[in-house]
């Protein structure tokens, strides 16, 4: 997914024909629509939908573009097997299992104990990740 899950809900000048932009630019903004919006809506709101059989011990990572810029998919999972296996609660809960933010300025995912990127050469982008331990249902 090229952009970011923050553009989800913005970025309308994309998502908005030429007609609905230049009637709202009419109305709030004066007259003008951007000179570059040739052939707009360029993104949409759909869902790709899938359907994914789980297993005990699944889990799923929901994070920003910054996230896959800076790990693999198998170096995301690591982690996460590796911190479930230290602090896997001793109760279920519905609350996410971890949460955190990666900034420019620490690759640290406690934002209490962030740190300098040690790494000039490539700074890391902002990204978000949530960690959710997956339950199978039973009937």
């Amino acid at each position: 997914m090229g952009w970011g899950m923050a553009r989800a809900f913005g970025d309308a000048a994309y998502k908005w024909g030429v007609d609905v932009q230049r009637q709202l630019y009419e109305r709030y903004l004066g007259d003008k629509v951007r000179e570059n919006m040739k052939t707009p809506p360029y993104l949409t709101a759909e869902p790709e939908i899938t359907t994914t059989r789980i297993c005990k011990g699944d889990f799923l990572i929901m994070a920003s573009d910054g996230l896959w810029d800076c790990l693999s998919s198998d170096k995301t999972g690591s982690v996460v097997r590796l911190w479930l296996q230290t602090n896997l609660p001793a109760v279920y809960t519905d609350a996410p299992m971890w949460d955190f933010q990666l900034s420019p300025q620490s690759h640290n995912p406690n934002p209490r104990t962030t740190k300098p990127n040690p790494n000039k050469t490539k700074p890391m982008t902002a990204t978000s990740c949530l960690v959710k331990k997956l339950r199978t249902i039973t009937q």
